[in-house]
């Protein structure tokens, strides 16, 4: 069998093979090549987005792809040679998950693909395989209800199999949500016990779901862009399309910015409780602190949303404030002021308000960050409550007196949200805080781009006595 040129570019199954063949352990999945890696430079672009969505299919579906592949095998998956395992799991993921290749270009094509990776004498056991997991005879049918015979994909559906694969839901439900839907048990218990089982089931449907493309409206006009609908919470749209050129365009010229509206839900909550504080001294620009702004999305949210309003961008990360920093004086944002979180921390009672977006374990974004779920279970979570706290007690420090602070995650574990928040408020003696705003977003399983969200909390917080929204 021949071996593929090194000048001639690899296909997308080549490619998402190169990656996957790195992943050892199942809690440090491999890193997905970004846009300008040199994995995609000689890739046309239909070859480098079929890569790339076979590398977010396996990296979310790894738990479920392996179960049903240890069903066929006579020993356990873990012995298998790394780019075989990711050979049988390629093709699992597109013979049960995918619906444009045929059963029979299927398995020719993964022995092809074991053989090009320099294991020919695996093609017989890829083969086999494969052939017995079509013999299962899958078939895509209306979601009914939690089965030992079926797993649930997409929105209302599930494929269900000739012969039971997976654990009772009845024995043991958070083992069985975690086979079938391709989840750590631990994060599955967590999500029982905070959710119950139906919402639960809700937010790991919607972890596997590919992520869609949302755009905040910053000034883009109706006729300029086509495959963009209006997301159902104003200010947003939906890229139908995907990330097309023209989408890349607009962002650039800054018309358009990359955010998901329940990220948005922050500053917009800030800002209508902005309109509340007193202005000491008379009328004034607010100064305006966004205390761990990364590469600043939030941060130029709020310089468009206040624009007679100074707003200070602060991060630990030098190399996300300097693209933040361009990003700014592209757009022309002169009021934008960029510090590093150290020269900012003496500053005490200097602002206005103050947005805390803190580090947090991602759980809200499951379908956007696919290594997420399988990094939770090593997730020192009492060290990440820890630093929330600190990063809450320093943005309130930070807050002159009457002002207002948000603080917000992308998680939908109620540790890192709801509890914390009451947690702080306990430790505030003698300095009288109350809610003004609390919302937890949970993130949506739905086929309709215009409802679609990660999840999220946001809590804004107003010394007692504040007028309320």
């Amino acid at each position: 069998m021949r071996k593929r040129s090194q000048t001639t570019e690899p296909t997308a199954r080549e490619a998402a093979l190169q990656v996957l063949a790195q992943w050892r352990e199942l809690g440090n999945p491999p890193r997905v090549p970004e846009r300008d890696d040199l994995l995609w430079q000689h890739m046309e672009p239909r070859q480098r987005a079929a890569a790339f969505d076979l590398l977010q299919g396996v990296l979310r579906s790894r738990g479920l792809l392996d179960h049903i592949i240890e069903q066929l095998l006579d020993k356990p998956i873990g012995g298998l040679e790394n780019a075989v395992r990711a050979a049988l799991e390629l093709g699992a993921y597109q013979a049960l998950l995918q619906s444009n290749v045929a059963d029979y270009a299927l398995v020719d094509s993964s022995v092809e693909l074991v053989r090009l990776a320099g294991k020919p004498r695996a093609a017989g056991l890829v083969n086999a395989i494969l052939r017995g997991l079509l013999r299962l005879e899958p078939r895509n049918e209306p979601f009914a209800a939690l089965r030992d015979d079926a797993f649930p994909v997409g929105v209302g559906r599930q494929v269900r199999f000739n012969r039971r694969v997976f654990p009772s839901p009845q024995a043991d439900a958070a083992e069985h949500l975690s086979v079938v839907c391709s989840y750590p048990k631990p994060l599955v218990q967590m999500l029982l016990q905070a959710y119950g089982p139906v919402v639960t089931l809700r937010i790991l449907a919607a972890g596997n779901l590919r992520p869609m493309v949302l755009l905040r409206d910053d000034g883009i006009g109706k006729k300029d862009l086509g495959g963009l609908v209006e997301h159902q919470q104003k200010g947003w749209l939906a890229a139908t399309d995907g990330w097309t050129p023209a989408v890349a365009r607009q962002v650039a010229a800054g018309k358009l910015s990359p955010q998901d509206p329940t990220a948005g839900l922050a500053v917009e909550s800030l800002c209508e409780a902005i309109k509340t504080v007193p202005a000491q001294g008379g009328p004034r620009p607010l100064v305006l602190l966004d205390l761990c702004a990364g590469k600043g999305t939030k941060t130029i949210q709020l310089a468009l949303r206040r624009p007679g309003d100074v707003v200070l961008a602060t991060d630990i990360a030098p190399l996300k404030l300097e693209f933040l920093r361009g990003r700014a004086k592209q757009l022309g944002l002169h009021k934008v002021r960029i510090n590093l979180l150290e020269e900012v921390l003496i500053d005490h009672h200097a602002f206005d308000a103050v947005l805390v977006d803190v580090p947090c374990s991602n759980t809200g974004v499951m379908a956007r960050r696919v290594q997420t779920r399988w990094r939770w279970p090593g997730l020192d979570r009492k060290a990440l409550q820890r630093q929330q706290l600190t990063l809450l007690t320093q943005a309130q420090k930070l807050l002159r007196v009457g002002g207002v602070l948000a603080y917000s995650t992308c998680s939908v574990d109620p540790c890192e949200n709801s509890d914390l928040v009451r947690k702080w408020l306990e430790l505030q003696q003698g300095v009288p805080w109350r809610i003004v705003h609390e919302q937890m977003s949970l993130p949506a399983a739905t086929d309709d781009p215009a409802a679609r969200c990660d999840g999220g909390y946001i809590c804004v917080l107003a010394a007692a006595g504040q007028p309320a929204v």
